[in-house]
């Protein structure tokens, strides 16, 4: 059996939640908010959704604000179970004719999202901190 060395899980929690909520905002929700919302609009009313305009808004800062929320280990599990969300409907609405090809991306965001849901965000964030002041009073 291996012994596990706390702090080597809390520097790679550190890295996946920079990796994928750096990324997922940058890569994904910044275009969205800045000016792309409308045409994300139109795939979600294709799908039958009443309101799309507030669901492609919702997404849009699900990306945005729910990845900068992740990197910095702010409200990391409900960020992530948001984007979880987000992204399994992205695979089953968007992708779901080809969801190893097409859908990978959602499936590559979605995954460390669902493992942050379950291992938190570690001691290297605003969690923590939170945590470690509200449990000293």
């Amino acid at each position: 059996m291996t012994s596990r060395n706390p702090r080597a899980i809390d520097v790679g929690l550190l890295i996946l939640r920079v990796l994928i909520g750096f990324g997922i905002a940058y890569l994904h929700g910044k275009g969205k908010v800045t000016g792309g919302v409308e045409g994300m609009a139109e795939n979600i009313a294709g799908w039958g959704l009443p309101v799309p305009l507030l669901w492609a808004w919702l997404a849009a800062l699900t990306e945005f604000l729910g990845g900068i929320f992740i990197a910095l280990g702010f409200l990391t599990r409900p960020a992530a179970v948001a984007l979880l969300i987000m992204m399994l409907t992205a695979v089953a609405k968007s992708h779901g004719d080809d969801v190893l090809g097409a859908g990978e991306k959602a499936l590559l965001y979605g995954v460390p999202a669902m493992s942050l849901i379950f291992a938190g965000a570690g001691n290297f964030s605003i969690d923590a901190m939170i945590n470690k002041a509200i449990t000293k009073k």
